[in-house]
């Protein structure tokens, strides 16, 4: 899941222009419909710093327990890292948080490579 968060605040050089809709986190918290998508599984989140704590809630609201993480250093086409917008910082990296629900038997057991992921951004 990528949340399409409202990324602009209220003092206009701290926001973030985007080119899609987006929605309230309290859209975001009381209609997506997780219960009747799905009982049993995991649910991966890619979140922006400001909204870890609301992505936290909305994991525990929905039943599931963070389990991991993943990081996506974004790079450039020359290899690079690519800072971003950032409030404090110019973020390089988004992270992915991981939970699961239910009984999920042996779909514990896989193994990820690794936690971090280098690639390329793109518009």
């Amino acid at each position: 899941m990528d949340p399409p968060w409202i990324l602009s605040s209220g003092n206009p050089t701290r926001g973030v222009a985007t080119n899609y809709d987006t929605l309230t986190d309290n859209d975001i918290m009381t209609k997506f419909p997780f219960n009747d998508l799905q009982k049993d599984g995991f649910l991966f989140i890619w979140v922006i710093n400001n909204k870890y704590k609301f992505a936290l809630d909305l994991f525990e609201k929905n039943g599931y327990c963070v389990v991991d993480e993943l990081v996506w250093v974004k790079q450039t086409v020359n290899g690079k890292i690519a800072k971003g917008h950032g409030y404090y910082l110019q973020h390089a990296k988004e992270t992915c948080l991981i939970g699961y629900k239910g009984d999920l038997g042996d779909r514990l057991k896989g193994r990820v490579d690794c936690d971090v992921i280098f690639s390329q951004r793109r518009g």
